[in-house]
């Protein structure tokens, strides 16, 4: 056991030698029925096992801690190594969350992870160095963990930002044609007043639908897209509201045109309703 783990064993081996010379020896003295001095041989051969048993367990026990010593500072350097990886990725991934921050998108859970993650990158830092592990995993494997939990964390964070910026894209490009139809209406009503059409209900649902348009404006550009989308489909709504209430006053114009008949077309009657004057003929 001990050659397996590189001892010289060259002055054990010679003892064992001796000693085995020692039990010929022995073995002579009795077939010589001389038990005095075969007793006396035995009696050497037990001390020098005893000898050799103990420096062999001494040896061994010292080999075993050195041993054991390797194997801990093997781990212990594995450990590290892997920790020094997960410690960069937590930093690509701390900057990663300052650039988000940066962009208004709410990254509280992730940073809430991270300080977690921190925390177990320390401790485990702590196990290795003091050498109080028995496997990497161990010391490992629960950052591993607390790390995959902040990736899955700010993945959701990065979708859900990705779909905001498509809401409020078109978001934008909703304002945008909702601008134009107001202009278009204004211009309309503006054009229908001119003519002496009745178009006050389609001024005050085009000046809701203005307002509301503002308020939608304001929310977009607050980040708050959710909001921001209802004002403009109310807004929508109030735009046809308006277009609805011009086209019933063309349309009212339109029954009440005057109309001026032609004298073919007239019968006059004519009754006397005032008093006959006194010596007017009746």
């Amino acid at each position: 056991l001990l050659e397996k783990f590189e001892v010289d064993t060259t002055n054990m081996k010679e003892t064992l030698n001796e000693t085995r010379n020692l039990l010929e020896t022995a073995k002579t003295y009795i077939d010589q029925d001389n038990l005095e001095k075969s007793k006396e041989t035995i009696e050497k051969v037990k001390e020098t096992v005893d000898k050799i048993d103990e420096q062999t367990f001494e040896v061994l026990k010292d080999v075993k801690k050195v041993k054991a010593s390797e194997v801990i500072e093997k781990l212990k350097a594995k450990a590290s190594e892997e920790l020094e990886e997960l410690q960069e990725k937590l930093g690509e991934i701390e900057a990663k969350i300052a650039k988000l921050k940066a962009e208004n998108i709410t990254v509280t859970k992730p940073e809430q992870i991270l300080t977690k993650a921190k925390e177990a990158l320390k401790q485990a830092k702590e196990k290795v160095e003091s050498g109080n592990f028995t496997t990497v995993c161990s010391v490992v494997c629960p950052v591993k963990a607390t790390i995959y939990r902040l990736e899955k964390s700010l993945e959701w964070v990065e979708k859900t930002a990705e779909k905001t910026k498509e809401r409020a894209e078109k978001l934008k490009e909703k304002i945008g044609k909702l601008e134009e139809e107001i202009s278009r209406l204004k211009a309309e009503i503006a054009e229908a007043k001119e003519k002496g059409l009745d178009v006050s209900k389609a001024e005050k649902r085009l000046e809701k639908a203005e307002d509301l348009l503002t308020q939608a404006k304001e929310l977009a550009e607050a980040g708050k897209t959710i909001l921001a989308t209802v004002k403009v489909r109310l807004c929508e709504a109030m735009v046809r509201a308006a277009e609805t209430a011009l086209k019933k006053a063309e349309k009212i114009k339109e029954k009440w045109v005057p109309y001026t008949p032609s004298s073919e077309n007239v019968e006059v009657e004519i009754k006397q309703i005032a008093p006959i004057l006194p010596g007017a003929s009746p």
